[in-house]
């Protein structure tokens, strides 16, 4: 979230202050996050989803790992990012996605 607050101002500096508040929010937020240690299966699944939606690894990683506490766990999850494949991806996936435009 932060590399994509920091790319925002890179390429859209009209508002600064806006985004430093959003960074701020963020870092305020860790709290409620769900924390999923990186394992085999992870990493498998995230394989799968590299593949499946042309993702890069990190992308994959990324949606492995919100992925992983949604299955049956209750937890609602919110899928955030600007990326429009990411976005598609997760919502095919079955998440929530939030795009923080």
């Amino acid at each position: 979230m932060m590399a994509a607050m920091a790319r925002r101002v890179r390429e859209a500096p009209a508002d600064p202050d806006l985004i430093d508040l959003g960074r701020n929010q963020f870092e305020l937020s860790w709290r409620d996050f769900a924390i999923v240690d990186i394992n085999h299966k992870l990493m498998r699944l995230a394989g799968e989803i590299a593949e499946a939606f042309a993702l890069s690894a990190y992308d994959s990683v990324q949606l492995a790992t919100a992925k992983t506490p949604h299955d049956g766990s209750g937890l609602e999850i919110l899928f955030a990012c600007l990326d429009k494949r990411l976005q598609k991806a997760s919502a095919v996936m079955g998440m929530q996605t939030v795009n923080p435009d």
